[in-house]
């Protein structure tokens, strides 16, 4: 524990610009300067894929423009093998019809996943789009624990395949390792890491077509499940060893203000209040990891964590550094923040002078409550419109009346996430919602009857009896 790092990595005296959230630990794949990272409705989930799959295999190669980027590096490489000309023509012939849809790539099977691109403009330049595609990308990676286990997952299945690939990996340099890393939550490494193994284990055509999906959910999944962790307050001593619950109702159902999707879904444990300081929360937590970690490469972790380690010291030994790093971070920044044009309405910063702090628990309330309020005001939707903008995507809904947004899964996710949890094998209904509550989601009794009928309508249900103790799922991809 060094309680210099705070004066060396953050804030300064001569009120240079250090204002920082991700020092020592990084949380989200979001930044404050949306101009240049951001991701939503709008972008391709497949640029994701891509990314993963490349920063997986350490490669750069993609496929933006078909012509360009595949058909004429693979001429050019039979090209210069020696190939005779009749039969690269038989096999661009091949290629179009197999990989190619209105000019744009399609994967012919997973080896392929790769290939496809980023957001780019037509001078392949990375837009802002596909900036933002890039992080969620990272974030992915940083549920891998070691990307060697992955590197043959995927190979092509014939020689035509192999053929077309060799090609199109021929005159790429392996990539640089991304030096970016996320901290995720370790169960949900786990999680991610075992269903990945099976996923990649079934047919091309799955993969092809689901693989997007999978991807999103475990973004979701875990960006969800991190945001509820940054609470000091209130969730300095959480188990952050498996999820918190959230309710869910299906995309087609009404959802009134008494369902648990409102009261114990994403309206309460997500309130706009909540989100709108992402910034100060994720910047108290950082700067806790700072002082925490024993070296500058670790990553100590959210609030359980580092407070397993200040409990090393008994508190009497370090109330005068906490208090003074309060002081500190307090008065700092608040000079920062009124020196900056920027921040119009400069009566709040005078809001905060609280020092003295009782325990540890204290100390991180109190700096947690200073991080928050001195967030600057230019910030206060940054992180809030990126993070609705990812859920927007296929989880989160607005409903009518007064508004209430609510998570739902869709007629696609729902069979998908059975498939996946319980690896294709039949589950008695009781069971399978036991398995959905190992990945925070949960259903009151309203929406098992909709799951129920829905799994009815697509013939997946099987009924021993009248009894819904007695009910069997089974959904294959």
């Amino acid at each position: 524990m060094d309680f210099q790092r705070l004066y060396d990595k953050y804030l300064n005296l001569n009120l240079k610009e250090r204002d920082p959230y991700n020092v020592s630990i990084n949380l989200l794949p979001f930044i404050s300067n949306v101009s240049t990272s951001k991701f939503d409705g709008t972008c391709s989930l497949k640029g994701i894929t891509g990314e993963f799959f490349r920063d997986l295999k350490r490669t750069d190669t993609s496929i933006l423009h078909y012509t360009r980027d595949a058909e004429d590096k693979v001429v050019s490489e039979l090209t210069r093998q020696g190939t005779n000309e009749d039969t690269i023509e038989k096999l661009k012939d091949i290629m179009k019809d197999l990989m190619c849809s209105d000019n744009n790539f399609r994967p012919i099977e997973a080896s392929f996943l790769q290939y496809h691109s980023l957001d780019k403009k037509d001078d392949g330049k990375i837009t802002k789009y596909g900036a933002g595609q890039r992080r969620i990308a990272t974030y992915l990676t940083s549920m891998v624990t070691n990307k060697e286990d992955y590197k043959e997952t995927t190979k092509p299945s014939n020689l035509l395949s192999q053929t077309i690939k060799n090609a199109l990996d021929s005159a790429e340099q392996p990539a640089k390792e991304k030096s970016d890393h996320y901290y995720v939550l370790p169960f949900i490494k786990k999680q991610f890491e075992n269903d990945l193994k099976w996923f990649l284990k079934q047919d091309d055509y799955v993969i092809i077509k689901y693989i997007d999906l999978f991807l999103y959910f475990y973004v979701c999944y875990s960006v969800g499940q991190t945001i509820m962790s940054l609470d000091a307050h209130n969730k300095v001593n959480k188990d952050i060893e498996k999820p918190e619950i959230c309710y869910f109702v299906l995309s087609h159902e009404p959802a009134s203000e008494k369902r648990f999707a409102v009261t114990q879904g994403w309206s309460t444990k997500f309130k706009t209040r909540y989100i709108e300081k992402m910034y100060g929360r994720m910047q108290c937590l950082d700067i806790l990891n700072t002082i925490a970690k024993n070296n500058e490469e670790e990553v100590v972790g959210l609030y359980p964590n580092v407070l397993e380690r200040f409990y090393a010291i008994p508190f009497d030994e370090n109330k005068k550094n906490c208090e003074a790093a309060l002081e500190y971070y307090i008065t700092e920044k608040s000079k920062i923040l009124k020196n900056r044009d920027s921040e119009t309405n400069r009566s709040y910063l005078d809001e905060v002078s609280e020092y003295n702090v009782e325990s540890y628990e204290d100390f991180f309330n109190k700096l947690e409550t200073a991080c928050m309020k001195l967030q600057s005001q230019t910030y206060q939707s940054k992180f809030s419109s990126q993070i609705i903008d990812l859920f927007k995507i296929r989880l989160l809904q607005q409903r009518r009346g007064r508004g209430q947004a609510v998570l739902v899964l869709d007629e696609e996710m729902l069979p998908f996430l059975i498939a996946l949890i319980t690896r294709e094998e039949r589950c008695k209904l009781k069971d399978l919602y036991h398995k959905f509550a190992e990945y925070g989601i949960c259903f009151d009794n309203k929406t098992k009857e909709q799951i129920a009928l829905q799994l009815q309508k697509l013939n997946v249900l099987e009924r021993k009896s009248d009894s819904g103790e007695a009910q069997y799922a089974k959904v294959i991809l």
